[in-house]
């Protein structure tokens, strides 16, 4: 007798760790970008918390996070 497993594969946002690795990519991201004196000057106006929140959204979105309240209205917010 055989025995087979399926298994669901897994998608690109649970190899890479999940929430807490697009988190940390975003914040080490914006880190370095308004470290930096030539970039920093186009974000002196942008609320800073929803844009790393907006970036984490859309990154999770883009590799196939399993659908979400907060994934789903995002997609709804900008698919206008």
């Amino acid at each position: 007798m055989t025995v087979t497993s399926e298994t669901t594969p897994i998608s690109h946002y649970e190899r890479i760790g999940g929430a807490a690795a697009v988190k940390a990519a975003v914040e080490l991201f914006y880190d370095k970008v308004l470290a930096d004196p030539d970039l920093a000057g186009y974000f002196a106006d942008v609320d800073m918390v929803e844009q790393r929140r907006h970036l984490a959204l859309m990154l999770a979105s883009c590799s196939a996070v399993p659908t979400s309240t907060r994934a789903v209205a995002w997609r709804r917010r900008t698919s206008r």
